[in-house]
């Protein structure tokens, strides 16, 4: 079993995750995303590789498809996307963290990775923010009132009915 069996720790793994990130999209699609924001200058990028490195994702559960496209006679083309992203916040920002360290490692530029750390940022805030909201709710600080009640009436007075 490769390195990138066991997890995503290419370049071009970590790009590919990045992209279906923001939502599902086919291979194609990924490879000129990949290009037009210069991935292709950091990482070998050609379709065989590519679509190589999609299918052991998918075999290995990092990704899963989620929609088969066929027009005419064209081959079919299939869209991914992540799994349970909100249920392994934690894992995806530590799996994130120990790739970025092994690529560091192997020499590749802090350049090339800098929308990795950027995406451990987000990742890692959302994860506070996550955890924040859930003691709020645990010690009853959050307020679960809605309607008029909750303020709501205050703002229809101020800013008008069309105010929700």
């Amino acid at each position: 079993m490769s390195q990138i069996e066991a997890e995503p720790s290419s370049p071009l793994a970590l790009s590919i995750l990045e992209l279906l990130d923001e939502e599902p999209i086919h291979p194609y699609e990924m490879a000129s995303r990949m290009r037009a924001r210069h991935h292709d200058e950091f990482i070998r990028l050609n379709f065989g590789t590519l679509y190589h490195t999609v299918e052991v994702l998918e075999r290995n559960g990092w990704i899963h498809p989620v929609e088969r496209e066929k027009e005419g006679r064209r081959p079919e083309r299939t869209v991914y996307e992540l799994e349970q992203r909100a249920i392994a916040l934690d894992a995806i920002v530590t799996k994130f963290e120990t790739v970025l360290r092994e690529l560091l490692k192997q020499g590749v530029a802090r350049l090339a990775l800098i929308e990795v750390e950027h995406k451990i940022a987000m990742l890692d805030a959302e994860r506070k923010w996550v955890r924040q909201l859930e003691r709020e709710i645990t010690e009853g600080r959050l307020e679960w009132k809605v309607g008029i009640d909750s303020g709501h009436e205050a703002l229809r007075r101020k800013h008008g009915p069309s105010a929700h």
